[in-house]
């Protein structure tokens, strides 16, 4: 059986690397390095606060397997690059608009796609000028893997610690009580607007004593990417399983032009 190509063999090692990833987080989660406690509120004496207390930083292995992840993705497109061209040069690699902000006028994306892929077949390249790997282009999640990318050869990519997913509280404990017929618990979770970054100390939610007492909060943390803008505060392993996704789509997809 002849070997799989470069490329597929890279995809495959980025999704070996989100099983390390989901593994890590788990390691971590299971250390509690975050809760949320109640105590008083420092300006209203009738009123609880919610806080989050950090026990433990994010694990930096948690940091380092998530640029396992992105760098091996990123590096399968270039593999497909290098796989299509008649001869490789430095130049070479799977084109993105790194320029942040604008996307490429269609004489400019051509001009890349000319220059990193001198010498691939036109069926192929026919197909990558369909692509919009740019911010805010339909192909968005390419153009955030090559970004993190290259923020992780110069530092690690989570920024921040947590992302305030939810709060759950119990809402039927504020309903009037039924006389015999007992309410079953009601827990909802409540997404806030602001969420993250979160800090030791960070107010989840405040409420009267007796309300809070009765709801028995909890809060839902994640660890959360803090780069790029689109991904801002969004749960890191569901985030980079769609990058890996999407970049998997589109070698597929271009594989069948060569």
């Amino acid at each position: 059986m002849p070997a799989a190509p470069s490329y597929v063999s890279k995809i495959e090692w980025a999704e070996k690397h989100i099983d390390d990833l989901k593994a890590e987080v788990a390691a971590f989660n299971a250390r509690t390095p975050y809760e949320a406690v109640v105590q008083a509120h420092p300006a209203d004496p009738g009123r609880s606060q919610l806080c989050l207390r950090i026990a433990e930083p994010v694990s930096p292995r948690i940091l380092l397997a998530t640029g396992d992840v992105v760098h091996a993705a990123r590096a399968a497109l270039d593999h497909l690059a290098c796989a299509a061209v008649t001869s490789v040069t430095p130049q070479t690699a799977f084109p993105i608009w790194r320029k942040v902000g604008t996307g490429p006028t269609p004489a400019d994306y051509k001009a890349l796609i000319g220059s990193k892929l001198q010498g691939a077949p036109r069926a192929f390249t026919d197909v990558v000028a369909e692509l919009q790997p740019y911010e805010g282009g339909g192909d968005e999640q390419l153009w955030a893997l090559d970004y993190l990318d290259v923020v992780d050869k110069h530092r690690l990519i989570i920024q921040g610690l947590a992302s305030h997913e939810q709060v759950v509280l119990d809402l039927a404990a504020m309903l009037p009580p039924i006389e015999g017929m007992p309410l079953p618990s009601l827990r909802m979770g409540l997404k806030p607007a602001d969420r993250f970054p979160l800090t030791d100390g960070y107010v989840l939610f405040d409420a009267p004593h007796e309300v809070m007492h009765k709801m028995k909060p909890e809060a839902v943390i994640d660890l959360a990417l803090g780069e790029p803008a689109f991904l801002r505060g969004e749960a890191l392993v569901p985030a980079v399983i769609g990058l890996v996704a999407s970049a998997r789509d589109t070698l597929e997809r271009l594989a069948q032009a060569l």
